[in-house]
Parts: structure tokens; C-alpha cells; sequence
């Protein structure tokens, strides 16, 4: 074939994936490797070739494709930050809100180093949260979790994290979720404060009350 000339003229192999019609009318997906054949003067001779079928893989990564773009799509409808980290700590995959306030895009790549928008604090706290989760096969939950990007105001997070564990019990991801309470706290705070000042205002009314 033209495929085959090609090889053999330039010397050069070739891997392509090539698409081949059977008789039942199905389509089958082939991944063709075409490697040129030496002499011992180092001339080409001729070619070796090898063909896979690589229809079930290839449907298979398609599918894992669609499956990771749905999920994601799930992701970025909640208005919390969610994420994926490698047992190392890396995270693999944010959704747009924790993207947007880390300034990154959602398919860019947080890691624990120096660059990371968050402060040395925060990672150390961090990275202690992923090894619990590691450690445990229930989820590890923080209450009030202190999170701070630098040149950015200190969240109060409620903060989620569970292993993902392979067939042998391996940890092959960390799930993460955590919820943005700062308002909340603030408004607990305030009332808090503002039941104070209303007790004590209660507590000056009846001391006058007995000097009457």
C-alpha cells in the first residue's frame, strides 16, 4: 500500500489508528504500527507491521471522558468547593467556584508548593486533614476549618474529606467538600454579642430597679 511505501522510502515508522468495516456492518477501531526492516548493511528491507483492535479501549476511554465531564458539570453547579486530590496531596480537579476564588482556571492544577495562592498555614493544615482522611475509612469532617489565600480575607470553612480506596483497600483519590460559614459565624457573633449587651442592659435595669 501507499501506507506501506512510505514507511519503507522513509525510513521512518509509523503509528496510526485506522478504521475498518466488517462484514456485519460493524466498525472496528485498529491502532497500526509500521516499523521498517533492516539488513545488516542497515538498508531498509521491508517493513514490519502489527494491528490491535482497539475498539473496546478506545470506547471505554470515550466513555470514562463523558463520565469525568458529567461529574464535572455536577461540580460546578454547587456553590461550594469541591475537589479531587491525589493521595500526594495533588488536586486534580476543582469545580468552578473553588477555582474561581483560588484565581485559577477549573481545569488548571492546584499543587502544595510555593506557588499555591493559599499561605503556608493553610497547606500544612491542609495536607494534615488529607492524611486523616487516608488514615480513616470514614469521612474526617473540621467544623470550623480556617482556610486563607493570600491577599484575601481568612474563610471559615465546614470542611469534608473521604478516601476513594481501590478493590484492595488502596487510597487512590481524596474527595473533598467544604462549605464557606464566614457569614454564618459573623452573624452568630453579632447576635451572640447582641444578646450579651441585652442581658446586660437587663442586669443594669433591675440593679437601678433596687437602688428605687
Amino acid at each position: 500500500t501507499s501506507s506501506d511505501m512510505k514507511v519503507i522510502r522513509s525510513g521512518t515508522a509509523e503509528d496510526n489508528i485506522r478504521y475498518r468495516t466488517f462484514h456485519d456492518g460493524s466498525v472496528h477501531q485498529f491502532r497500526i504500527i509500521k516499523t521498517p526492516r533492516r539488513d545488516e548493511t542497515g538498508q531498509v528491507a521491508g517493513l514490519v507491521g502489527i494491528a490491535e483492535d482497539v475498539t473496546e479501549r478506545m470506547r471505554s476511554e470515550r466513555e470514562l471522558r463523558e463520565s469525568r465531564l458529567m461529574l464535572q458539570a455536577v461540580f460546578d453547579s454547587l456553590p461550594l468547593w469541591v475537589f479531587v486530590k491525589s493521595p500526594e496531596g495533588k488536586i486534580v480537579m476543582v469545580n468552578r467556584q473553588m477555582a474561581a476564588d483560588y484565581g485559577v482556571d477549573p481545569v488548571g492544577v492546584i499543587t502544595l508548593t510555593s506557588n499555591d495562592p493559599a499561605d503556608q498555614e493553610t497547606q500544612e493544615r491542609a495536607r494534615a486533614l488529607d492524611l486523616q482522611a487516608l488514615a480513616s475509612d470514614a469521612p474526617v469532617e473540621v467544623a470550623d476549618y480556617r482556610h486563607t489565600i493570600r491577599g484575601q480575607p481568612t474563610r471559615i470553612l465546614r470542611s469534608v474529606r473521604k478516601a476513594i480506596r481501590d478493590a484492595n483497600g488502596v487510597p487512590t483519590a481524596i474527595v473533598g467538600i467544604s462549605e464557606d460559614i464566614t457569614e454564618k459565624r459573623r452573624a452568630e457573633q453579632a447576635l451572640l454579642q447582641t444578646q450579651k449587651l441585652e442581658s446586660l442592659g437587663i442586669l443594669a435595669g433591675g440593679i437601678a430597679h433596687d437602688f428605687n
